[in-house]
C-alpha cells in the first residue's frame, strides 16, 4: 500500500506522462504540416504513435505503481494532457494577437 506522499508523487509522474503524450502528438502534427502526407501514411503514423505511447504509458504505470492501475494515475494522465492542451491553445492565441498587431503596425507605416 502506498502512502499519501508516494501517491502524490505518482500523480505528478502521471501528469508528466500526460504532458509527454500530448507533446509527442503535437510534434507529429507539426511534422504533418511540414511534410504533406496522404491519409494512409497518416493512419500508419498514428498507429505507430499509439503503439509507442501505449508502451510508454504501460512502462510508467509499471515503474510508479508496480503495474497496478490506480485511479489517481489515470486522473493525473488526463490532467497532464489538459494542462499542455491549455498551454498550447493559450500560446496559439498569443501568437495570433501578436501577428495581428504586427500587421497593423506595418500598415500604419
Amino acid at each position: 500500500m502506498l502512502n499519501i506522499k508516494n501517491e502524490l508523487l505518482v500523480f505528478f509522474c502521471a501528469c508528466l506522462t500526460g504532458v509527454n503524450v500530448r507533446a509527442g502528438y503535437e510534434i507529429l502534427i507539426f511534422l504533418r504540416k511540414m511534410i504533406i502526407h496522404n491519409n494512409l501514411v497518416k493512419g500508419i503514423e498514428d498507429l505507430f504513435y499509439w503503439i509507442f505511447m501505449s508502451a510508454y504509458i504501460f512502462s510508467q504505470i509499471y515503474a510508479t505503481t508496480y503495474g497496478s492501475i490506480r485511479w489517481y494515475f489515470l486522473l493525473g494522465l488526463v490532467f497532464g494532457v489538459a494542462i499542455i492542451q491549455k498551454l498550447i491553445s493559450s500560446g496559439e492565441k498569443i501568437h495570433k494577437k501578436t501577428r495581428k498587431n504586427l500587421e497593423i503596425i506595418r500598415k500604419n507605416r
